[in-house]
């Protein structure tokens, strides 16, 4: 049952980098041809039981006509495998290599949360810190009590009632810390916890 899940949840991360290429095709690229620019580990069993993974989401790949998609594995805090399968680039031929950038979307948020989950268990932050404890640019304009501050829950829950704010990162050149910097300028749409506004910065 474990193995069936993790073939599910890798399958999952498989689709969604293949939507964030250019155009569904069958490009063929063996798993022998992907690029290696990491260490792959020195564990014979291991090693070999990557090389099989590789090999069969290659095959998979194709099956689905997934454009590329990426791979890396960490054991142990290290890196042990990472390659790169298909195109990032049908047109111009570039193949996807471990280094290649995807737009995967608000799945980020969804490993933002589980970071300040182990962060949180390891005693290092917690859910109900102020945001300004770890970004002290970041002090929004809270519509409630004058000692009300936004916690990394309320931005996890996407409550502080500030709505999207997507044209301060859009066209890529602005750093992240201009983008919250200029976010803090914005002004709640709704009162502080009363609604959703779902909000990507």
């Amino acid at each position: 049952m474990k193995r069936h899940w993790i073939w599910l949840w890798t399958l999952a991360v498989v689709v969604i980098a293949g939507c964030a290429t250019r155009q569904a095709a069958n490009v063929g690229q063996s798993a022998a041809q992907a690029d290696k620019t990491y260490p792959i580990t020195a564990d014979p069993e291991l090693r070999g039981r990557l090389e099989q993974l590789a090999e069969d989401l290659e095959a998979k790949r194709q099956e689905l006509h997934i454009p590329g998609m990426a791979l890396a594995v960490v054991k142990d805090d290290e890196i042990v495998f990472a390659r790169g399968f298909g195109m990032a680039d049908l047109e111009k031929r570039i193949p996807v290599t471990p280094e290649t950038l995807f737009a995967v979307g608000s799945t980020t948020k969804a490993f933002t949360s589980a970071l300040v989950g182990m962060l949180a268990a390891e005693g290092k932050m917690d859910w109900d810190d102020p945001i300004e404890k770890h970004l002290p640019y970041l002090k929004l304009a809270i519509d409630g009590k004058a000692d009300d501050a936004a916690t990394i829950r309320d931005m996890l829950c996407h409550r502080t009632g500030f709505a999207r704010m997507g044209i301060l990162w859009a066209n890529g050149a602005a750093s992240r810390e201009e983008v919250l910097r200029a976010a803090v300028q914005a002004e709640p749409w709704s009162p502080f916890r009363e609604k959703f506004y779902y909000n990507n910065v």
